[in-house]
């Protein structure tokens, strides 16, 4: 099965804009509608330590006031998924909402879906049959000049390494979709998510099939390929 591994130093990302406007949809766009993100991950939860700066993991995140799909850790070892998202109230106070799942076995593969829905302004999270549904208050916060990473939240160099948050474990799958789906909808992708005309039409899609140890192509046809990320690219703050 193809996939990516992670060693709790690695990430990839997408930027807001592709590199010479290749992108027929950039990822800038997907917070203005409606929109889910979809993943297949084994954490190795064994990695992460629960009283220190490992205890939470990137899987799939726009970073700012951090969106996404992370892995959670506490101090007690229970583990967590959470789809994670930051409003602003009217009195332009921001307000993070955090949609959790409880993970009872540590060895299994998830498959994991996490809806935005704007209109409704709530959120829903599905990990292999479980599902949790919430109510945001505000407006979504801007997240249009973010980056997107996988395996990671936000790894640069002038940022403390406790906020850099990579992952320990493996990814086969990450998809982005302008839109949202019910539990079914989501057991339905997974079933062939590597062949599923869905992934046609994502803003991004990886079955990791076809990659070079620095990029990783977008099924989806849109451009928005994962570029393998190294520090060294970023200039001294």
């Amino acid at each position: 099965m193809s996939k990516i591994n992670l060693d709790g130093q690695t990430s990839w990302f997408i930027s807001p804009d592709s590199q010479y406007g290749l992108s027929t949809y950039p990822i800038k766009k997907i917070t203005t509608d409606n929109f889910s993100f979809l993943t297949k991950v084994k954490v190795d939860w064994d990695k992460m330590d629960a009283n220190g700066d490992t205890n939470q993991s990137g899987i799939v995140v726009i970073n700012g006031m951090h969106m996404g799909i992370t892995a959670f850790k506490t101090e007690k070892n229970d583990c967590w998924i959470n789809a994670k998202i930051w409003t602003q109230k009217d009195d332009g106070s921001n307000v993070e909402f955090v949609n959790s799942i409880y993970i009872t076995d540590l060895q299994e593969e998830l498959e994991i879906g996490f809806s935005v829905d704007v209109h409704k302004n709530e959120t829903f999270i599905y990990c292999n049959g479980k599902t949790n549904k919430i109510k945001l208050e505000g407006n979504i916060v801007d997240y249009s000049n973010a980056l997107l990473w996988v395996g990671a939240s936000m790894p640069l160099g002038y940022i403390n390494s406790k906020f850099h948050h990579f992952l320990f474990g493996e990814i086969s799958y990450v998809s982005i979709i302008p839109r949202i789906f019910t539990a079914d909808e989501f057991k339905e992708i997974f079933l062939d998510y590597k062949t599923n005309l869905i992934n046609k039409s994502a803003v991004a899609s990886f079955n990791f099939e076809d990659q070079t140890p620095y990029k990783i192509l977008d099924i989806s046809g849109n451009g928005n390929n994962l570029i393998k990320f190294d520090n060294s690219w970023m200039p001294e703050i």
